[in-house]
């Protein structure tokens, strides 16, 4: 052998790890963002929506996260982290309040953050509330949940007191309506979504959460979850569309609601700074154990 046979043959040690670095990036999980080397610190586009809120147990659905579409934002050249929040909890607990929506965070010092949005309303009670994302929708009995505060993009529908009829809880607000009020017999609808296209395609996001009724409460365009139908199983799609921060559909009591979908971000770094990047290439210092492992194949 070329190597006198002491050694055994001559193996190549290969590593195939990578980074897609700059363009357009979708980023769907918690993470620290890598900017791409030729990326001059302000990006043309960002968008992020914070998580939604979680129907409750019969009663309303969930509402919307905060949709931020921004341009010219500037990032800097230096990695930094990204929280992408998880939507709002469901609740079996028959009348109980959903959960809010988390937030989704860009960690630049001054951060850039989407709110998640509020929880649907259970038995006369409210679920929490949302400043800038949108209110979940009321629930099945005399109270309305609290609208989206101050800022807030949108409302959840209300309920009141309907005299013994049969009941129903309202739709929550979604990114570009609110949702549908409660009305006696009806099928409270959750608000429609808003379409974007920082992704290179238009997309819809944030749809509110139906609520329950004595016929489902249809979710918003953009994702948002149904509503039951009274105290039957409510829908296979009850839970608010992943990464799209929509709402949850409101439960049918023990049956359970639907949880909001999680939020996203996108980031488009602009022309001509698409990049793989190889990790891993064998500078540094490795361990024998290392450089064992990876030749023994």
């Amino acid at each position: 052998m070329a190597n006198g046979g002491i050694i055994g043959p001559v193996k190549t040690l290969e590593i195939d790890n990578s980074d897609a670095r700059g363009g357009i990036r979708t980023i769907t999980a918690s993470t620290t963002y890598k900017v791409s080397s030729s990326f001059p610190g302000t990006a043309p586009a960002v968008f992020l929506i914070g998580a939604g809120g979680g129907g409750s147990g019969w009663g309303g659905g969930g509402g919307a996260g905060q949709l931020r579409s921004l341009s010219c934002v500037s990032l800097g050249t230096d990695n930094f982290a990204i929280t992408i929040g998880a939507g709002g909890y469901s609740t079996n607990e028959f009348g109980g309040p959903g959960g809010k929506g988390e937030s989704v965070t860009l960690d630049l010092g001054t951060d850039i953050v989407s709110e998640g949005g509020g929880a649907g309303g259970g038995w006369n009670s409210a679920g929490g509330a949302s400043t800038n994302g949108s209110g979940g929708g009321g629930g099945m009995g005399c109270h309305s949940n609290a609208s989206a505060g101050p800022g807030g993009q949108s409302c959840g529908g209300t309920t009141t007191n309907l005299g013994g009829v049969t009941a129903v809880s309202a739709g929550g607000g979604g990114a570009g309506a609110n949702g549908q009020n409660g009305i006696a017999d009806g099928a409270p609808a959750g608000g429609a979504g808003t379409a974007n296209s920082t992704s290179g395609s238009s997309v819809t996001y944030g749809g509110g959460g139906g609520g329950a009724g004595p016929s489902p409460g249809a979710g918003g365009s953009g994702g948002g979850g149904a509503g039951a139908v009274g105290t039957s199983s409510i829908p296979s799609g009850k839970n608010g569309g992943a990464n799209l921060g929509a709402g949850g559909g409101g439960g049918g009591g023990e049956n359970g609601s639907g949880q909001g979908g999680s939020g996203v971000v996108i980031i488009n770094e602009g022309p001509g700074t698409a990049e793989t990047v190889p990790v891993n290439s064998g500078s540094g210092v490795w361990s024998t154990n290392d450089i064992y492992n990876l030749l023994k194949g």
